[in-house]
């Protein structure tokens, strides 16, 4: 049980990163196989998901590194940056889609 802590924020940030490679490949599919209409919407799915997980992951990172995760040291701090201002920059609601996340 030792770094227990650290290692399920870690193993959380995996599975995310694994959701969001996942997420990806299906909106690359689907720009091949499917309608632009559905295509579109499966990358506002894809750009949400990944959003939020970057996020997500970012601020792990950042947390687990401690002190340092905010010192140019450890370049945590500029990822967590890129993610805000590339989810600001492009942004897309969960209203926008039409098949009915939440």
């Amino acid at each position: 049980g030792s770094y227990q802590a650290v290692g399920h924020l870690l193993a959380e940030a995996l599975a995310l990163i694994e959701g969001s490679i996942s997420v990806l490949r299906h909106a690359a599919w689907a720009v091949d196989e499917l309608p632009a209409a559905e295509a579109v919407e499966a990358a506002r799915v894809a750009k949400i998901y990944c959003a939020r997980a970057a996020l997500t992951v970012c601020e792990t990172s950042i947390q687990v590194h401690g002190g340092i995760g905010n010192t140019w040291e450890c370049l945590a701090h500029v990822y967590l940056r890129r993610v805000l201002v590339a989810t600001e920059t492009w942004p897309v609601k969960l209203e926008e889609l039409s098949i009915g996340l939440s």
